[in-house]
């Protein structure tokens, strides 16, 4: 069968096409992806996840920032009676 292109009659009905078995498991895999990366309601998913820790995390910067200025003021206040 040199040259010759094997063809799979009723690929999708017939066990001896693996080729579309895997195709379907690929599609399988890609739904599964998504479905992890953006969640079944579009806001649940790891992309989500990371921008609330996004946000946690900058809002827990700006309160460090804020309280260490405050201990630093506190502080010079006590050192030099300011």
């Amino acid at each position: 069968m040199s040259g010759q292109v094997e063809e799979c009659v009723d690929a999708y009905q017939n066990p001896k096409c693996p080729y579309v078995t895997q195709i379907n498991q690929h599609s399988n895999d890609v739904a599964q992806i998504k479905t992890a990366l953006v969640g079944e309601d579009l806001q649940s998913g790891l992309v989500a996840k990371v921008q609330r820790l996004e946000t946690f995390m900058k809002v827990a910067v700006f309160i460090g920032g804020a309280s260490f200025a405050a201990f630093i003021g506190l502080a010079l206040k006590l050192i030099f009676g300011v």
